[in-house]
């Protein structure tokens, strides 16, 4: 599936291919994967990102959850590989702004700075 999340300062929603609605976003960290729905997965490591104030304390918390493979009923979490698929990239968004990019799987390719691109934007 294709999903966009488009947000700024006020506001953020989801747009999908999937149906016609537009999921809001509410105020705070959300975790969108493609083979589940916003917020649909129950990771411990959530709930300890969503305890940092900043992002110093972030940082560290959601290179492990974006790396994590254990695997949970509804198969592996945020790093996927297999033959034909598997995570190719990652990003990590904070406003006002932040943008974090790793061109590969985040399990062995670290995250690249580009917020210098986002901030020419505001």
């Amino acid at each position: 599936p294709l999903r966009l999340v488009v947000a700024h300062a006020r506001e953020g929603f989801v747009l999908s291919d999937e149906g016609k609605n537009t999921v809001m976003l509410e105020s705070g960290v959300h975790l969108l994967t493609n083979e589940h729905g916003l917020d649909a997965v129950d990771v411990p490591l959530l709930e300890k990102l969503r305890a940092a104030r900043r992002r110093e304390d972030a940082e560290p918390i959601l290179t492990t959850l974006l790396a994590d493979h254990t695997p949970d009923a509804t198969g592996p979490r945020s790093c996927k590989h297999g033959e034909g698929r598997g995570t190719v990239w990652s990003s990590r968004i904070a406003l006002p702004c932040t943008f974090l990019y790793a061109p590969g799987p985040p399990c062995v390719t670290p995250a690249r700075d580009y917020s210098n691109l986002v901030s020419r934007l505001a």
